[in-house]
């Protein structure tokens, strides 16, 4: 659950810095090497990367929809 919260949160960053790799790693204050490599785990584990806007999209309303149900 801890990476889940993780991620969702490294996804919500990235896009409210619209889509700027080193500016979510300030925001987070992490390296933009781990910020990068958290995208990359996020795209492993569901198949969408989110550094293309479609996938970006389809990964945002599902969180979203996730803390819905």
């Amino acid at each position: 659950m801890k990476e889940y919260a993780e991620l969702k949160e490294v996804l919500l960053t990235y896009g409210k810095m619209n889509k700027s790799i080193n500016k979510s790693a300030e925001k987070l204050y992490i390296h933009k090497n781990t910020f990068q490599y958290k995208l990359n785990k996020l795209a492993r584990y569901t198949g969408y990367d989110p550094k293309v806007l479609n996938d970006y999209v389809c990964l945002y309303i599902a969180f979203l929809l996730n803390d819905v149900a």
